[in-house]
């Protein structure tokens, strides 16, 4: 993963492998969750797309 997303980083490699070895680990954390029935596809979904993104909050809707 870090190899493939290298030419489009600016992370030295080793803190770009560190990255991807998290994000990893938080998708089998966040599979392991859905196939024990704690979590919706959807959410789950939204929580690592969250996560690659850099999002923490969700979108804030205008008043």
């Amino acid at each position: 993963m870090a190899t493939a997303l290298a030419p489009y980083s600016t992370l030295p490699p080793d803190a770009l492998h560190l990255r991807c070895t998290a994000l990893l680990g938080a998708a089998e954390a966040l599979a392991t969750e859905l196939t024990h029935g704690r979590a919706t596809p959807a959410a789950v979904t939204s929580a690592l797309t969250n996560l690659i993104t850099g999002q923490s909050d969700p979108p804030h809707k205008p008043h």
